[in-house]
Order: C-alpha cells, then sequence, then structure tokens
C-alpha cells in the first residue's frame, strides 16, 4: 500500500502468442495452391490482369485439399456453401493527375466447390453490363482497376 492509501498493481491483461494458448482443440483450415483461369493461365498475386479477361474467364482457387467437406462442416446447414467474392476498387476521377479515392464493387457471381477446387464465374447477364460501364472509366484511369 502507498503512503496515502492507494494500491497500486498492474490490472492490464496478457495476450499470449497463438502459438502458447492451451487448447486441446486445433483449428482445421485450408490452403490456396493456386488461383487461375479457366483457360489455366495461372494470375500471379500482384500481377496485372486484363478486365476482359478477368470478367469473361471463370476463376479456379485450388486448394491443398478437398474443400466440400471442410465447407459442409462449418455452414449452418451441413451442406456445402462456399464464399468467394471479387472486389474490383474502381478510381473516382478527380482533375488531378492522381484518384483521390477508390470505390469498391463486389461482383455477385455464381460460386461452387468440388473436389479441391471453388469456381467463380460472373453471372452471364452482368458480364456485359460491367464490361460496358468500365471501359470509358478504365480508359479515363491512369491508375487502373485494384482487384482482390
Amino acid at each position: 500500500m502507498e503512503p496515502n492509501g492507494y494500491i497500486i498493481r498492474d490490472c492490464r491483461k496478457k495476450f499470449l502468442p497463438l502459438t502458447e494458448l492451451e487448447s486441446q482443440k486445433k483449428e482445421e483450415a485450408v490452403q490456396i495452391e493456386a488461383v487461375y483461369f479457366n483457360n489455366r493461365n495461372q494470375i500471379k498475386n500482384d500481377s496485372y490482369v486484363n478486365i476482359k479477361e478477368l470478367l469473361n474467364e471463370k476463376i479456379i482457387i485450388k486448394f491443398n485439399q478437398g474443400i466440400n467437406d471442410f465447407i459442409s462442416k462449418y455452414s449452418k446447414e451441413g451442406k456445402p456453401n462456399p464464399i468467394c467474392t471479387l472486389t474490383i476498387d474502381v478510381p473516382i476521377p478527380n482533375f488531378s493527375s492522381l484518384p483521390y479515392s477508390y470505390q469498391p464493387f463486389i461482383l455477385a457471381a455464381n460460386v461452387t466447390a468440388k473436389d479441391d477446387k471453388i469456381c467463380w464465374n460472373i453471372f452471364e447477364g452482368n458480364r456485359i453490363d460491367i464490361l460496358n460501364w468500365l471501359d470509358p472509366i478504365i480508359k479515363e484511369s491512369k491508375h487502373g482497376l485494384l482487384a482482390h
């Protein structure tokens, strides 16, 4: 006890590194091995991709193990329900040479899972509309789009 009558102690909670947690249950995970277009061209991280190719091809994500059982285990109904989104960040034009903001758009698509792969395929009706909408933006932009 301090002379003024107060008790001083450290009441901060310590956060252990995840490797030191005493958990009997090991978390399951799958690892992405590759991402490629349906035509088998691999999409490397941070690579430049033509927007038309991006929207005209199916995107395949290959995992290190079968994905259906893993997805079923964590879905509400116990059925495979893969979730995979493709977001395009579109620059908002301005009068300077640099964009001051990007607007994210999540593209609606059909997503299926089979064996060790998830397949992302944009809805057919959306493809042409999105290409028509993005075409003038791409032509005016010096910075391109970001897809993730």
